[in-house]
């Protein structure tokens, strides 16, 4: 939701879409500002509806403390966070999988050993004709497998695609934190506004 306040001056509430309507308002020569999406809700007065919610946000802008969201000023630095976002959602995936599928092998006696590890026990048990795992159970391991591969190879696509991304950003360049493999530095890096001095997570 986003108010005019007075003719050269808009400000929104964060949410999703907000960086991109305070960058088109900047565009067009006014000044912008983002509200916490936590702060108008102990503002606002009343039921939740459209207007007071917009009440809401103009007292917020109003208060003579009140600290404002920088937003993400950057465009590639917007696709970076989103790159990110979606390696580390792969990952959860990946350690819920994993340890799920570790969990099910234990119900039959199976451990997972660090020494053959997740992949090298699979190996054994779906070739393994003799065991007493019923040929459907089987054929379920197996897609769960695969599943869990799949997980794994999206995260190398999305290295992937955040090292090419680095690769034509100077300031990330210079840096090669994705190169190295130091993922965290890299996070950190990128929302700590490596790319833009101003870029402020929402």
């Amino acid at each position: 939701m986003a108010i005019q306040y007075i003719s050269h001056y808009r400000i929104f509430e964060a949410c999703g879409m907000s960086n991109y309507w305070k960058k088109k308002a900047v565009e067009a020569g006014h000044a912008a500002h983002l509200i916490s999406a936590e702060l108008a809700p102990t503002i606002r007065q009343n039921q939740k509806t459209d207007k007071n919610d917009a009440l809401a946000i103009a007292q917020a802008y109003l208060l003579p403390d009140v600290s404002f969201i920088k937003g993400k000023a950057a465009d590639e630095q917007q696709k970076l966070q989103s790159t990110l976002r979606l390696r580390e959602l792969a990952v959860s995936q990946k350690t819920a999988s994993g340890n799920q599928l570790k969990a099910l092998l234990l119900e039959f006696i199976i451990r997972v050993s660090s020494r053959r590890g997740l992949g090298g026990v699979f190996e054994s048990v779906l070739e393994n004709a003799e065991d007493e795992l019923p040929m459907t159970f089987r054929e379920a391991l197996n897609a769960a497998w695969q599943h869990h591969l799949v997980v794994i190879k999206s995260i190398a696509a999305y290295d992937r695609c955040l090292e090419e991304s680095v690769e034509q950003h100077e300031n990330c360049k210079t840096t090669a934190l994705v190169r190295k493999g130091r993922r965290d530095q890299c996070r950190q890096f990128v929302y700590s506004g490596g790319l833009c001095s101003s870029a402020q997570l929402s």
